[in-house]
């Protein structure tokens, strides 16, 4: 036994032992007699029961239980108990004595709740948890090292708590009212070393807080009629406050202090730290001050007219739901303000307004009426950075904010943005009009089933009506603003105006106009169903209509662009315009026409089904309906232009138009034809009865397979050269009127015809070169009138007959 122990026994006159009583290296149950008994639990996990007497209980190591008291009634002696190593437990619940309990090493677990006289308890080191609640004698507790608990709570003593080294958190709550009212009960609190938190529960006080606190020596008291709590070196508070005018100053820079406020005019001053200070469902009217550092308070729920500042630092306030009219200010740092479900007044005269003060740096606010009664209308005034948002009987007058979300109600709202980034919402119901202003804003309608009006203003805005069923006018204005209407089923317009916009209608069902404005835009009504028009306006634009179904006008407008209706089954028009374009309807099944317009374009329908019309007009362009299967008509325009059917089944029209032109049908099926124009083009036909006009110019014809017809409209056009004639498959059609020479439609003599360098007859009009395979005619024969013009050169010279020809 230590001095210390004998010491304590001596000052309480324990000077007899009853019996001494050693346990085992086991887990003993070892029991006291009534007398004085020392118990030595030694090693193991044991069970010491004092018995009654002033006991000395000494477990030893191992995880131990001692207990003062008799098998069926609490402690009346001074008794010593003991833990020694291990995760102790000991209990002095109820007793009447003056005690001693030493926790010892490791986490252990000491209780005096209940007990009457006036006992030391220390928890030696380990994170302990001591327990003094609703006791009534003076007790000293001593945490020791280690994370610490120590509770307080209903205590009617003047009791001293130690927190020792560690992070120790110490509670108090529901305070005894004491006979006489000049009696004041008190609390010692020491958080010694460490980052010590107190929590202190006055809300059953009778009588309001009044709170004092010295910052230079982190000393303070909270003070509620007879009852006091008197604190130095904690690092954080956690205060809630009584249902009378409570006064609460606390000041730490270091850590967060919580204050909960109850009825009453209270006078709340976080200061110093990162508080958070609690009003909700109070009546009365409360001043609560955040002071420095980054502060919670919220009045949600109140119903008195309250005065909050945030002070420095970044804070949030809320007042949600309130009744009262209440004055909210930021203070210096970037603060959050939250206002929502207003309170409906009784009396439609009398209105309840939120004072709302940004004050310096970039603060945040929030007013959600989405349950309000009546519609929003809101005004901002730039120049002083401040506006109004009213609905019904409720109002949210703000300054000083760099950002709003404001979510609106069922009915028909108008809501103005800020010139911060905003976000905006209309609500679902009624027909909104939502102007963002500038900055960066994001005005939403979803699944709204109004006709709402939504313009972002100046800056890069998101403008949303996804899932709407009314019909819509969507605005980007100035900036690069991203436009979305998907899954809607109304007529909507969608407008970006200036900048690099996105615009998207895709799944809608609605017939929708998409106009991108200046600026290179992104127009997509993608698997829509509806007839929709996109105009992409002046840029380098991309216009989509993938996989749609309806009947799609697409306008690429001024710059290159790209219009792409892929996998669609309307019928749907494409114009590009001065530049070099990009049009496609591949794999479409509808009957599309592509219109290039000026520039070198491209223009693809390879794999659609329909009846597609490809048109380059002025630029060297390219058509293709490579591997398509519908009856195509490609005109290449002006331009050396390269037009493709290749591998396609269906009967197409080929027209090469002037220039040099690239006509090719290789491997196709159908019966295609085939017209180079002006130019010196080169055409290539399929497997089918292809026609191969090669027009003016010196033109390259291949047939391909199949039986095909090489057509001369006129003698003059231009030496052609054919490089797969086939005597047995294949016609040379002439034009009787093109010719002339007293060619007859239906009618070739074999006297028209000659094998040789020249006519012999003045009948004879066309002379073949079995040698060379050059083909001419003369109009009139040997006549001499008349000079003789190549009209081809037949590669292979093929030995023509008449029955190669047929005159038209």
């Amino acid at each position: 036994m230590s001095n210390a122990l004998l010491s304590f026994f001596v000052l309480h006159g324990i000077v007899k032992i009853m019996a001494n009583i050693n346990g085992t290296n086991g887990n003993d149950n070892l029991i006291g007699t009534t007398g004085n008994d020392i118990i030595n639990g030694l090693a193991g996990n044991d069970t010491l029961l004092g018995n009654g007497g002033n006991d000395i209980l000494d477990g030893g190591a191992g995880n131990d239980s001692l207990n003062a008291a008799t098998a069926v009634a609490s402690s009346t002696g001074n008794s010593i108990l003991r833990g020694g190593t291990g995760d102790d437990f000991l209990n002095i619940t109820r007793s009447s004595g003056n005690n001693l309990l030493e926790g010892g090493d490791d986490n252990d677990t000491l209780l005096a709740i209940f007990s009457t006289g006036n006992n030391l308890l220390s928890g030696g080191e380990g994170d302990d948890l001591i327990d003094i609640s609703s006791s009534t004698g003076d007790n000293l507790v001593e945490g020791g090292n280690g994370n610490d608990e120590i509770y307080a709570e209903r205590v009617a003593g003047n009791n001293s708590l130690y927190g020792g080294a560690g992070n120790d958190s110490f509670y108090i709550s529901n305070p005894v009212l004491q006979e006489p009212s000049s009696t004041t009960v008190t609390q010692i609190v020491d958080g010694e070393d460490g980052e010590d938190y107190l929590s202190v529960d006055y809300s059953d006080a009778d009588a309001a807080i009044s709170s004092t606190f010295n910052s230079a020596r982190n000393i303070g008291t909270i003070t509620a009629g007879t009852n006091e709590v008197s604190y130095s070196n904690i690092e954080r508070l956690n205060i809630i406050g009584t249902q009378f005018n409570d006064f609460i100053t606390i000041s730490n820079a270091r850590l967060d202090d919580s204050i909960d406020a109850s009825d009453g005019d209270n006078n709340i001053a976080g200061e110093d730290g990162n508080d958070t200070i609690l009003a909700s469902f109070t009546t009365g009217d409360n001043t609560l001050s955040g002071g420095e550092g980054d502060d919670l308070i919220d009045i949600s729920s109140s119903t008195g007219d309250n005065l909050v500042e945030g002070g420095n630092g970044n804070d949030e306030i809320y007042a949600e739901r309130v009744a009262g009219n209440n004055s909210l200010y930021g203070g210096a740092g970037n603060d959050s303000f939250y206002i929502s479900n207003p309170v409906p007044q009784e009396s439609s005269s009398i209105t309840v307004i939120q004072i709302v003060d940004g004050e310096d740096g970039e603060d945040y606010l929030s007013v959600d009426y989405s349950d309000a009664d009546a519609p929003i209308s809101s005004t901002y005034n730039a120049s002083t950075n401040s506006g109004r948002i009213t609905a019904g009987t409720n109002r949210v007058s703000y300054s000083n904010i760099e950002r709003l979300n404001i979510i609106g109600t069922a009915y028909s709202d108008s809501i103005v943005g800020s010139n911060g980034n905003d976000t905006l919402y209309g609500g679902s119901g009624g027909n909104d009009q939502i102007n963002g202003g500038a900055g960066d804003d994001t005005l939403n309608v979803d699944y709204s089933i109004g006709d709402n009006l939504l313009n972002g203003g100046a800056g890069n805005d998101v403008v949303s009506a996804i899932g709407a069923s009314g019909e819509n006018n969507l605005d980007g204005g100035v900036g690069d603003d991203r436009i979305i209407a998907d899954d809607s089923t109304g007529n909507n317009l969608l407008n970006g105006y200036n900048g690099n916009d996105e615009l998207y209608a895709v799944g809608s069902s609605g017939n929708n106009t998409l106009i991108g404005g200046a600026g290179d835009d992104t127009l997509n009504v993608d698997y829509s169903t509806g007839d929709n028009l996109l105009n992409g306006g002046t840029g380098d634009d991309s216009l989509y209509a993938v996989g749609s179904s309806g009947n799609n006008t697409l306008n690429g407008g001024a710059g290159r662009n790209a219009l792409i209706v892929d996998d669609s089954t309307g019928n749907s028009l494409l114009n590009g315009d001065n530049a070099d374009d990009f049009l496609s309807a591949d794999g479409s099944w509808g009957n599309n026409t592509l219109n290039g317009r000026s520039g070198n374009d491209i223009l693809i329908v390879d794999g659609s089904s329909g009846t597609n019309v490809l048109n380059g007009d002025n630029g060297n362009d390219y058509l293709s309906a490579d591997g398509s299967s519908g009856n195509n008509t490609l005109n290449g325009g002006n331009g050396s232009d390269i037009l493709i059917v290749d591998s396609s089944s269906g009967n197409n029209l080929l027209n090469g138009g002037s220039g040099n032109d690239y006509l090719s049908a290789a491997g196709a099926l159908g019966k295609n034809t085939l017209d180079g124009g002006t130019g010196n083009d080169t055409l290539t036909g399929g497997n089918g009865n292809d026609i191969l006009i090669g027009g003016q110019g010196r033109d390259i014809l291949s047939g391909g397979g199949g039986a095909n017809t090489f057509v001369f409209n006129s003698f003059n056009e231009g030496t052609d050269t054919i490089t797969d004639f086939s005597i047995t498959n294949d016609i040379i059609q002439i034009s009787a009127a093109g010719f002339g020479g007293g060619l007859l439609a239906g009618s070739f003599a074999i006297s028209q015809f000659t094998l040789g360098t020249s006519a012999t007859t003045s009948d004879q009009r066309f002379i073949y070169n079995n040698t060379t395979g050059a083909l001419y005619f003369d109009q009139d024969g040997s006549a001499g009138g008349f000079r003789q013009v190549q009209l081809a050169q037949l590669s292979g010279a093929p030995s023509l007959n008449v029955s190669n020809f047929v005159i038209v």
